[in-house]
C-alpha cells in the first residue's frame, strides 16, 4: 500500500471519489495538522475517498461536535491508510489531523509516568560480549538492581502496549 494517492502532499487527502476512479477525478484536498469544517475548508458532505499519510491519524466527524441536536458518527483512522469512506460517504462534516507519537515516545511516557525513571537513566547493556554498557560493574548488586528495573520497565511498557492493541 502507498503512503501518496493522487500526488497527496499533506497529512491527510480527501476526495470527492473513491478509488482514484479516472473516469470521475473530482475534487480533492490536501490537509496538515489541525481541525477543519466542511463548507469552510472542504465541500461539507461530498468527500468518499480518504488517505492518511504515515505518523498521523484522522478524526472523521458526521456533524460538528459542537451540533449537539445533531449527533453523529465518528472515526479515528490512522496513517498508512488509502480508503473509501463507506461509513461516512457525502457525510463528513468536520475532520481533525493530528500526529501519531512514535512508540518510543510512548515507551518513554509510560516509563516517565509509571515508574518516575527517567528513560534516558536506565542502564544499557551489550548482548554481544556480556559488559555494561553504561560502566556499572555487572558483579555489584546497584548494577543488578538497574537491570531488575530495566526488564521490568520493558515487562510493563510491553504489556502496556499490547493491551493498548487491544
Amino acid at each position: 500500500m502507498s503512503d501518496i494517492w493522487f500526488g497527496q502532499t499533506g497529512a491527510v487527502t480527501l476526495s470527492q471519489h473513491g478509488d482514484g476512479d479516472s473516469r470521475f477525478p473530482g475534487w480533492q484536498e490536501n490537509f496538515g495538522e489541525g481541525t477543519f469544517l466542511g463548507d469552510s475548508d472542504f465541500p461539507n458532505d461530498d468527500a468518499s475517498h480518504i488517505s492518511v499519510r504515515d505518523g498521523y491519524s484522522a478524526t472523521l466527524r458526521e456533524h460538528g461536535p459542537s451540533d449537539s441536536r445533531y449527533p453523529g458518527k465518528e472515526v479515528t483512522v490512522k496513517g498508512g491508510t488509502s480508503m473509501n469512506l463507506s461509513d461516512f460517504n457525502d457525510e463528513l462534516s468536520e475532520m481533525t489531523i493530528s500526529e501519531e507519537p512514535s512508540n518510543q515516545e510512548e515507551i518513554d511516557e509510560v516509563i516517565d509516568m509509571d515508574l518516575g525513571v527517567d528513560s534516558d537513566d536506565l542502564t544499557s547493556y551489550d548482548t554481544n560480549d556480556d559488559t555494561v554498557a553504561a560502566g556499572v560493574s555487572s558483579g555489584s548488586d546497584d548494577s543488578n538492581m538497574a537491570m531488575y528495573l530495566g526488564i521490568g520497565a520493558v515487562v510493563l511498557v510491553l504489556g502496556y502496549l499490547i493491551m493498548k492493541k487491544n
